[in-house]
């Protein structure tokens, strides 16, 4: 059950940051504080917002030359 929840509150920050430009720290860190220990969310949030932000530049570059 947990993992599912993890796996929304994750989605649902991205498609944030995604369509903003930011907010996943936001929005995500709160609801996982309520599964983590605040060392572990803490890390797990600093992961994904990195992976993310290393991820959408080579998406923006495929629309930004497509135009």
């Amino acid at each position: 059950m947990d993992t599912w929840i993890f796996f929304v509150i994750i989605l649902i920050a991205s498609i944030l940051q995604t369509s903003t430009g930011f907010g996943f720290s936001i929005l995500a860190t709160p609801f996982l504080l309520l599964i983590f220990d605040p060392a572990e969310s803490i890390q797990i949030n600093l992961i994904l917002s990195l992976v993310i932000s290393c991820a959408l530049p080579k998406f923006e570059r495929k629309l930004i030359l497509q135009s």
